[in-house]
C-alpha cells in the first residue's frame, strides 16, 4: 500500500524466484510519479518543513476513521521532534532524475517485467488524493493480467475504510494462489 509498494516490489524483484504472488493497493512503484500539489509544496525549501512540522497534512482523508484508529496513526508523532522522519520522507520521494531516490525508482520500475507472469490483486480505492485511477493504470500496463477490484468509496486509509472487503478480497485470492501453487519440496 502506499510508498511501501515501491519498497515490497524492490524486494520482490531481487528476489523473484521467492515470490508466488502479491497484492498491491493505491500505490506506485513508477519513476515518471507526479506528486500531488499537496505535497509538491512540502518540497519547497523552508515553506514545506513548516507545512510538515506544523500540520497534519499526512493524515488529511482520516475524517471517517474512528478515534481510535485515528489514535494509531497519530501515536509515533507525539512531539515536533518525531516528525522529521516525515520531513525526510517527503524528501525522498523522487520528482526529478536528480533527486536523491530516482535511480532506485527507475530500477525498481525498469524490473517490474521479471514479476508480470505472477498473479497480481490490485485493489484500489477510488477516493485516495495521492495515488489516484492514473496510478492503477500505469500497474495494469504492466500487469495486464492482475486482479482488479475498486472500491469507489474507499480513500487514502483503503484498509480503514473497507476492511471486511479487503480482507474477502485477500483471503479469496490467497486461496486460489495456494490451490494453483505445486507443493513444497521437502
Amino acid at each position: 500500500h502506499g510508498r511501501g509498494a515501491a519498497i515490497g516490489m524492490g524486494c520482490a524483484i531481487r528476489m523473484a524466484e521467492d515470490v508466488r504472488a502479491f497484492a498491491i493497493m493505491n500505490a506506485m512503484a513508477f519513476s515518471d510519479f507526479s506528486l500531488p500539489w499537496r505535497l509538491q509544496i512540502c518540497k519547497i525549501p523552508w515553506i514545506g518543513p513548516q507545512i510538515v512540522l506544523h500540520s497534519k497534512i499526512f493524515f488529511h482523508g482520516m475524517e471517517n476513521c474512528s478515534q481510535a484508529v485515528k489514535d494509531g496513526y497519530m501515536a509515533p508523532f507525539r512531539d515536533k521532534s518525531s516528525e522529521y522522519p516525515l520531513l525526510r520522507f517527503i524528501k525522498d520521494i523522487p520528482c526529478a532524475p536528480e533527486d536523491d531516490s530516482a535511480l532506485s525508482m527507475f530500477e525498481i520500475e525498469s524490473g517490474l517485467w521479471i514479476l508480470r507472469d505472477k498473479p497480481m490483486l490490485m485493489i484500489w480505492g477510488g477516493r485516495d488524493w495521492l495515488y489516484g485511477e492514473e496510478c492503477m493504470e500505469k500497474w495494469f500496463q504492466y500487469f495486464p493480467n492482475a486482479d482488479v477490484f475498486r472500491i469507489k468509496s474507499a480513500g487514502r486509509y483503503l484498509n480503514e475504510d473497507a476492511p471486511e472487503e479487503i480482507y474477502a478480497l485477500l483471503k479469496q485470492f490467497l486461496t486460489r494462489v495456494e490451490s494453483q501453487s505445486p507443493p513444497e519440496q521437502t
